[in-house]
């Protein structure tokens, strides 16, 4: 039975990019998160028992200053979600878990594909997440935790070396697949790689200010060879392989 499962999880996930069958909202990592917007999780092509208790399949923790935060978990035929009792306060920090039915006792024998831990902002900083030289060539391309208008300033440090960049360029075909409409999504900003930079090597970045945003970082990035669309994907638990649902 457990095989079987696994198989129809297996079928659902060769959705498009356009149709992820997987999916959170907030991605890891996210800032900028709506106070208003509930936790969603895509149910697509994962089929829940009617009779199960699906509200002990999230857990929201407060980072900031402690503990758990309470809240109600509905269920549609398409989606979790988690409403807080209190609106999401400014300025804080959370850590939302998904538990995998399959791992707990006595869970129904199916695999819920976005299961893990991640963690997002309603603040309005903003986070170097990735880099990748995979997007645009030639240039070194990052995603951050929540879109940014205009110029940033950034100062990138590759080994010795330090380079102060103002950049203002965002790939022209990137599409961030914000799910839902009310999600607002990552950022990206692409800059000319500084010293002949390869996939694999690490960089470290600190963002000088945009607006009323003060400094952020540094952070410590290694650079891939991917597309943005799959880096974010990832965040999203939206691409997910049989290794990383589970052995059945």
């Amino acid at each position: 039975m457990r095989a079987s499962a696994l198989l129809l999880l297996l079928a659902g996930c060769q959705a498009t990019e356009a149709d992820q069958a997987a999916w959170i909202a907030p991605f890891d990592g996210q800032t900028g998160f709506d106070p208003a917007q509930d936790l969603v999780v895509s149910l697509r092509d994962v089929h829940l028992p009617d009779d199960y208790d699906f509200p002990a399949l999230i857990e929201v923790m407060d980072l900031l200053d402690g503990g758990r935060v309470p809240g109600t978990v509905t269920r549609t035929a398409d989606e979790l979600r988690f409403t807080p009792d209190a609106p999401w306060e400014s300025d804080r920090r959370c850590a939302w878990t998904i538990y995998d039915p399959y791992d707990l006792p006595h869970g129904p024998e199916v695999h819920l594909p976005v299961a893990g831990t991640a963690v997002f902002e309603v603040s309005s900083n903003i986070h170097a997440l990735d880099a990748t030289l995979g997007e645009v060539e030639g240039q070194v391309c990052m995603l951050l935790s929540r879109p940014v208008e205009g110029s940033v300033s950034l100062t990138v440090w590759d080994e010795d070396a330090e380079f102060a960049i103002d950049t203002s360029d965002e790939p022209a075909e990137w599409q961030d697949f914000a799910i839902p409409e009310t999600d607002g999504g990552a950022g990206v900003r692409c800059f000319d790689n500084p010293s002949g930079l390869a996939a694999g090597d690490a960089i470290r970045v600190r963002i000088e200010g945009s607006g009323d945003v003060l400094g952020q970082g540094p952070w410590r990035l290694e650079l891939s060879d991917m597309p943005l669309v799959h880096l974010l994907a990832a965040r999203r638990r939206s691409e997910l392989t049989p290794t990383e649902w589970g052995t059945p």
